[in-house]
């Protein structure tokens, strides 16, 4: 049951008065409310105090600042209690008396409204594919009920059938009844009740980044906000790598993954829940599962939700913090080009901390058009990843105004510091509107991308004046950042930088990667970014020579372990005869073990220790470090046994 709305709440209705929108298929009981008022065509309007106030969609905030507060100021003549259900269609509404209500005629008018709907193509002319709000039925007509109750705590209770057909024309899972008693001679809105009807798929818990030598648990349910029952279809499918167990359990048993939909009662205010269960055995990469809720009459009206399960070992991991966007597809079809392993783990701000991030090889994380881009937890988890030598692409729109700006609500000393400490940046300015950019010659990221457009094309088309937001204008900000990309016919404005951070690296882009306009220049950066981070080489030579220019000491796998790790290291060009040294310690800084001590050439070497310590005894569980050192050079890394 809910209640009339009281003072502090607003309800909309969206009335069509164009009969050649297919969209509102009850055209005629639309156009009787736009002519109830008066406007005809003439829209959009907005209309507060029963059309005294009549404004234009241009004016609707200023609207909302006067005349909606004013009318919030006023005391209601009623109360209205109402309930629907979406199986029978039926509404019930009672009316009841708080003070004395303006003299007749007052109606009761009922409408059913779908809450948003998106169509595969538009309907229309005008190309509008998605729609919120808008009218489906008017019950029991647009004329209303009369509310004849007046004395003060007296009642009066309808009982309405919507038409079901009419309604359901899609049919839809989001429904919003709403009942608002109206005078009809100045056309006031005295009290107004809603109830949303929404039978919906949702995640409790839908992405995991885990060892592989872990597990996960993820789950699902869908809710049934009507009070009576709904049945539903529920299919799981799931891209899941070799040798991983996956299993969807429910209160009604076990759900098949990429079998056949199941038919699913949610009972009416209620929830139904499915567990999924991961476990990789030991294998790397990346499951996403995909729960999809069918209407069994037209399995075309659907609802998906997405799982995502990553092990560490991957080559990259995509962090998606794009706000719930569909940004993250554009880097998962250049990687797909490319071949590094990957896995996508969709975020909200904070979800990720400093030890989740251990032993990641390298992260591109996505931000779109977010904001914040960037929260004080991402912030530390972000530079503990970077100080333990990870690889870092940060990309996205106002990234640099956001955190260096100090006219940005975001901005603080503390984001300033990451910016210029750990991305390596300096700032010029938030708004550079020149939509090419392009690469620096010699550059090993973006050697010959030239005249890059970050619109249009087969890109997301999301800066410029469709969305008011525009590139950063950067710079780097020390001796270790380079430019790598720089705006059209503006070789000294820079639109995005690479740096090396202690043993790791940082390319930073002040747009998001999905606005390049063509999958070619897409795939191509992606797979440069990636070479770098992996010290491949392969500016002018297509057989891409693996030339390793600096010492790297990659995270051990698996970690944590149990009987046995492998530890990889790369020893770079230059320093031949040189003695490398290999050595395990303990939390106390106590050799425990040397795994190498002997000259090697430049190359990839790997190594494994088994948990014992020089005199062949096994060590106990806990952390432990490992440390490499090779001519002048060292580096550490943290690993973790488990026995």
């Amino acid at each position: 049951m809910v209640h009339s709305l009281g003072t502090d709440k607003v309800v909309a209705i969206r009335y069509g008065a164009w009969s050649s929108d297919p969209y509102y298929q009850n055209n005629p009981e639309n156009v009787t409310r736009t002519g109830y008022y008066g406007i005809g065509t003439s829209t959009p309007q907005a209309l507060v105090d029963g059309g005294n106030h009549m404004i234009g969609s241009g004016q609707i905030p200023a609207m909302v600042g006067t005349h909606v507060s004013n009318r919030l100021q006023i005391s209601s003549p009623y109360k209205i209690n109402l309930t629907g259900d979406i199986g029978s269609a039926g509404i019930d509404v009672t009316v009841q008396v708080l003070d004395s209500p303006p003299s007749a005629p007052n109606s009761l008018r009922v409408a059913v409204i779908e809450k948003s709907y998106d169509w595969p193509s538009s309907p229309g002319t005008n190309g509008q594919t998605h729609y919120e709000g808008c009218l489906l039925d008017l019950v029991p007509n647009p004329a209303g009920t009369p509310v004849t109750v007046s004395t003060i705590g007296d009642s009066q209770t309808f009982s309405f059938t919507y038409n079901a057909t009419q309604v359901n024309f899609h049919p839809s899972f989001h429904l919003t009844i709403i009942a608002f008693v109206q005078n009809d001679v100045t056309k006031e809105v005295l009290q107004a009740g809603y109830f949303d009807g929404t039978v919906g798929l949702n995640a409790a818990k839908s992405a995991a980044l885990i060892e592989s030598s872990g597990s996960a648990n993820l789950q699902g349910f869908i809710s049934n906000d009507f009070s009576n029952s709904a049945n539903v279809l529920l299919s799981i499918k799931g891209q899941i790598p070799t040798g991983w167990s996956v299993n969807v359990n429910s209160p009604e048993g076990t759900l098949p993954v990429n079998g056949a939909p199941q038919n699913i009662g949610v009972a009416g205010l209620d929830s139904f829940y499915f567990d999924i269960s991961a476990s990789p055995e030991g294998n790397g990469g990346a499951a996403l599962i995909t729960a999809k809720m069918m209407l069994p009459s037209d399995t075309s009206i659907s609802e998906t939700q997405q799982f995502s399960i990553v092990t560490k070992d991957v080559d990259v991991l995509v962090v998606d913090r794009d706000n719930g966007e569909n940004y993250e597809s554009y880097i998962i079809n250049a990687l797909n080009q490319t071949t590094y392993s990957f896995g996508v783990l969709p975020i909200n701000s904070g979800d990720l901390t400093a030890n989740d991030l251990d032993g990641i090889s390298a992260i591109i994380w996505n931000c779109g058009l977010t904001e914040p881009v960037l929260t004080s937890n991402d912030i530390n988890a972000v530079g503990f990843y970077l100080d333990m030598g990870g690889n870092l692409y940060l990309n996205g729109a106002d990234i640099a105004y956001q955190l260096a700006d100090p006219t940005s609500p975001y901005y603080s000393q503390y984001t300033r510091q990451f910016f210029e400490n750990y991305l390596h940046a300096g700032y010029v300015k938030k708004d550079f509107t020149t939509l090419n950019v392009d690469g620096i010659s010699g550059d090993p990221v973006t050697d010959d991308i030239k005249g890059m457009k970050i619109f249009g094309g087969t890109g997301a088309n999301n800066l410029g004046t469709i969305s008011g937001k525009w590139p950063n204008e950067i710079l780097p900000g020390d001796s270790t950042a380079n430019s790598i990309f720089s705006f059209f016919f503006a070789p000294n404005n820079i639109a995005g930088i690479r740096a090396n951070h202690y043993s790791g690296k940082v390319v930073f882009t002040a747009f998001g990667f999905e606005s390049i306009a063509e999958h070619s220049n897409r795939t191509k950066f992606a797979q440069r970014i990636m070479d770098w981070f992996n010290d491949v080489t392969s500016i002018g030579d297509d057989n891409r020579r693996h030339i390793i220019s600096e010492l790297k000491l990659y995270q051990n796998y698996p970690n944590p372990f149990n009987p046995e790790t492998n530890i990889k290291f790369a020893l770079p060009a230059g320093l031949e005869n040189q003695k490398v040294k290999l050595v395990i310690y303990n939390q106390i800084g106590q050799k425990v073990r040397t795994l190498l001590d002997d000259i090697k050439p430049t190359g990839q070497y790997e190594n494994t220790w088994n948990g014992e310590d020089d005199r062949g005894n096994p060590v106990a569980s806990g952390v432990y470090y490992y440390q490499i050192k090779y001519g002048g050079h060292q580096q550490v890394r943290k690993m973790i046994l488990m026995r």
